[in-house]
């Protein structure tokens, strides 16, 4: 997906110039001719409007200059990276990025492969960013889920304990065989040893162990993590590459794949087990 950078920069002719070098390079790149045109994009309500990956702001401007415009992007939902440009590099302007919370800032005239390298790497934290922040959602979503069915009575996942201390939640331990998932600390463990999953891994295997021998979409493994545009193919080719890295960890078969469908946890030890 073409990343998306909103440039605010009062002179037009600059502006210009560094739109055409960044559509080139395959950003899709909205102008904005001061700060309050800025501000009016970042928070229309408009649903048509792009969500910006990056906004890329001038320090100095009239009325309302860079550094306001990165406090008001950083209230936005799923809010964008910023890079500060300025003329004029000062510790009082590092200090008033740094307050701004900003990802960096570059003194004019930067070398458009030093902004392309931190225009890129600005992108990459974001989806990094929201990818955890997807995750956390999907766990707590997991928890919530857990802990209904308790209060329910309605039986929960074989292998699913609670510890004396979470008893209040019953949401801690998730276990299938020799696997315990510990929701509080994010840790898994194999045989009473560290299983060194990534946060991604570590969702997909709490999404599998809340439901042991239930098989799970692709889409339901993947929509948490990669978001609600993702559809079946998609979301097949996505979790696929995380499987091959999860079963490489396990010395057995927890994950079974079940053909055009998802995948689902299960003991390899208890009789039905079996993978392709």
């Amino acid at each position: 997906m073409t990343a998306s950078i909103l440039l605010v920069e009062d002179d037009h002719d600059m502006r210009e110039v560094i739109a055409r070098i960044l559509e080139r390079t395959g950003y899709h790149v909205t102008q904005a001719a001061n700060g309050e045109q800025a501000i009016r994009l970042l928070t229309q309500t408009d649903p048509d409007r792009p969500s910006y990956d990056v906004v890329l702001t001038d320090i100095i401007m009239e009325n309302i200059d860079g550094v306001e415009v990165a406090n008001v992007a950083r209230t936005q939902p799923d809010p964008p990276e910023v890079i500060l440009l300025t003329g004029h590099a000062t510790l009082d302007t590092a200090i008033a990025s740094v307050r701004a919370g900003v990802f960096d800032y570059l003194q004019k005239p930067c070398r458009m492969i030093e902004l392309r390298e931190r225009l890129n790497a600005a992108i990459t934290r974001r989806k990094i960013r929201l990818q955890q922040a997807r995750a956390s959602d999907a766990l707590q979503k997991v928890a919530e889920t857990i802990n209904q069915a308790r209060q329910s009575g309605v039986p929960t996942p074989s292998g699913a304990e609670q510890n004396d201390q979470a008893a209040d939640t019953g949401t801690r331990y998730l276990t299938v065989g020799a696997l315990r998932i510990d929701t509080h600390r994010h840790e898994v463990w194999l045989n009473n040893e560290p299983l060194h999953v990534t946060p991604t891994e570590y969702t997909i295997l709490t999404y599998l162990a809340a439901s042991p021998g239930q098989v799970i979409s692709f889409l339901d493994l993947a929509r948490p993590i990669y978001g609600e545009s993702t559809d079946q193919a998609g979301a097949r080719d996505l979790i696929r590459w995380h499987m091959r890295n999860l079963r490489h960890k396990f010395y057995t078969n927890y994950i079974i794949s079940v053909r055009g469908v998802g995948y689902m946890l299960a003991n390899p030890d208890e009789p039905d087990s079996s993978g392709e």
